[in-house]
Parts: structure tokens; sequence; C-alpha cells
């Protein structure tokens, strides 16, 4: 089998660090070594593989599994390891420019007229948003967004996690459960939120302890405290068979990143399989995209905010109630979009939210965005 050397250039500015060379070791990046010269780190690979594309791609995939942005490939197509690629190229070197010219515009070539069409938009929507970013509010949450999956994570985090995300279902105010949140209102309620503790709970003791005091009225339905405490004991459930909600997660499959069409696919795949074993409240579809967005997986919640924006955008017909399959849609034309503009999908997410006006997400742009003509 021929072994090809090649260069995979992150976007800068990527620190050189420590941690990131554990990451990409542990993405698969064994066969490659970390340079970095004005701030720009390049990984030079040696891979082996039947072919120059099947190397560059699954390097590619590799890198972006460990949470980092590839600005471009490059390799010497003059460098004997290289097999003799083609002699009749005639340039020293070749990069791939996953930004601009290169995997983005054969992405562009391959959209059907009303993707493209689409996508342009969005193009658009997100460089206006940049240059009314208030930063360093902007870049942070971006870095937020950024995160991938963390399959050590105990089944405590992940019920306050799901008990949180609860309290912001069903078009609460944001800002109140923000500010809830903040105030350790569901720490004082659920204390460590153990899985085994809580599945013991009754929600009617929650109810008369905490709902007459208004701790927990800013969620507005008391029967949400019922779906919280029922989210303890699906998990308990599922550790049994797999050990934690997390291990169940990855037994699912799910790409830790959308790099190509394939990867669409078998993400809702994924979704089907997590979806039919999950606590019961996260079987319901944006509930789940919720969960699995907030988790690092790349999905996107199709809240109302995002529905709307998807109208203005054509991708879905205006309508006062959205079936499951305009939501599907949705999503995956913004996984689709994350693919082609080498982004992760929460931060297309994001970028629906800021757009669409949603009130936390306005925050991160100046008032002008929404007042000056586009």
């Amino acid at each position: 089998m021929p072994t090809y050397e090649f260069s995979v250039v992150l976007k800068s500015p990527t620190p050189l660090t420590e941690d990131l060379a554990d990451r990409l070791f542990e993405a698969g990046c064994d066969d490659a070594t970390l340079s970095s010269s004005g701030g720009v780190v390049s990984i030079d690979f040696r891979r082996a593989s039947n072919d120059l594309e099947t190397a560059v791609c699954s390097a590619v995939a590799n890198v972006q599994r460990s949470g980092c942005v590839v600005s471009c490939v490059e390799f010497d197509i003059g460098n004997p390891v290289s097999n003799k690629l083609s002699t009749t190229m005639s340039h020293t070197t070749f990069g791939m420019h996953l930004e601009s010219e290169g995997v983005e515009a054969s992405a562009r070539n391959e959209l059907t007229g009303g993707d493209r069409q689409v996508f342009s938009a969005v193009d658009s929507v997100i460089a206006r948003i940049r240059r009314y970013a208030v930063e360093p509010k902007f870049s942070d949450d971006i870095r937020r967004r950024e995160l991938t999956p963390k399959f050590d994570l105990p089944d405590s985090r992940i019920l306050e996690e799901m008990i949180t995300l609860i309290a912001f279902s069903q078009q609460v105010p944001a800002v109140r459960i923000v500010d809830m949140v903040n105030r350790g209102v569901l720490s004082q309620v659920f204390g460590s939120f153990s899985p085994t503790v809580i599945s013991k709970v009754n929600p009617d003791d929650l109810r008369r302890k905490y709902w007459a005091t208004e701790w927990l009225s800013p969620i507005r339905f008391p029967t949400k405290l019922d779906k919280m405490v029922s989210c303890a004991q699906g998990l308990l459930d599922i550790a049994g068979d797999h050990g934690s909600y997390m291990k169940f997660l990855k037994s699912c499959d799910f790409p830790l990143r959308v790099s190509c069409p394939e990867d669409v696919d078998a993400f809702w795949s994924a979704f089907e399989k997590a979806r039919s074993s999950s606590p019961t409240f996260y079987r319901n579809f944006t509930s789940l995209c919720h969960l699995l967005q907030s988790l690092g997986f790349p999905c996107a919640k199709p809240d109302r905010i995002v529905l709307n924006v998807a109208e203005e955008f054509g991708v879905i017909p205006k309508r006062k109630q959205h079936s499951e399959a305009d939501q599907r849609k949705v999503v995956r034309l913004m996984q689709s979009y994350a693919e082609y503009a080498n982004l992760r999908v929460p931060v297309v997410d994001l970028m629906f939210l800021i757009h669409g006006g949603q009130t936390e997400a306005r925050g991160f742009v100046s008032p002008n965005y929404y007042s000056d003509s586009a």
C-alpha cells in the first residue's frame, strides 16, 4: 500500500499545546507530527492508503474529530513517497483550501439550485453577523459551541443537563431561566443530580415545597417536575444496559462532525437508535435535538426562531405549526450547510438564532444589526 505525505493546516490562530497534541493523537492522527510557524499550526501526515483522496479525506476527518478547524491541505506531488501521483500536473504544490476555493467550491458545484440559493443567503447573513459581532462575547460563544462530546460524562451531569433543558422548554422566557440557573435554584432543588436519589423523589413534594415560594415558577408548567424526575429513572434503566447515557450514545455511532453527506445520513440513523431508548421526554424530536446539541453532537434545535429563519430562506413553507418532517428538513439543511462552510452545526444554529432575534442571541451583535438595512 502506498504512503502519502501532505500537511493539514489548521485555521489560525490555533496555539500548539500539549492538549492539542493529545486530542489529535486520540482522534487518529498517530501518523503525523505537529509544527507551528507564525501562529499557524501544520499537521504533517505520512499516511498509508490505497489512493491520495482517501488518505487526505481520512486525515481531515481525524483532525476535525479532534475539534480543530481545517484551513487547507497541502502536499508536494514531486515527493517520491507520493507514489508518482500525476505527471500531467505541473504545480509543485497543490492546496485544497477548505474555506474558499477547494472543498467549499466543490461543494457549491454539487448543490441543487434551491440549496445554492439558501446557502448563499446564509453566507450573507453570517458575513453580516460577523460585521456587527460584539466581541469577545460572540467569539466566546462560538468556541463553546465548537466543543465535541465527552463520553466520560457521568449520568449526574447528564441529568443536570436534561433537567436544565426541560426548564427551558415550551417557549418559556429564556432570560428568566438563565437567571434561575445562575442563582443555583436547580442545584438547591435537585442537589447533586444523582439519578438514584432523584428517581425516588415525589414530584408532588417538589411542587409543595418550591412552587409556592416561586423558586421554580419561571419554568411556567408544574408538570415539568414530573418529566424531570422521570428522566432520572430513564437514565438508571439505560445505565443498567450500557453503563451510562454517554456510553449508550457512543454505541449509537453518531458522527462527531459533519464532514460529508454520508455523515448526515449516519447522524439520522444514530438519532433514531438514541430516540428509541432515551428517557421519555427526550423521545420528542425537538427535545432530543436540543440535548444532542448541548452535548456537542452535530445537531441543532429546530425551535420557533430557527423555523422562522428557515421560512425566510424558503427552506420550509410558512405555517403556524410545523410537522416533524419540516423540523427534520431544517436540521438537515443546517447540517449540510455546516459541511459546506466547514462550521460546527451548533455554530450554524447560533447564526440562525441571532438573525431571528432570539432574546439571548441578540446580545451577541450590535443593535445596529437589526436597525440597519441589509
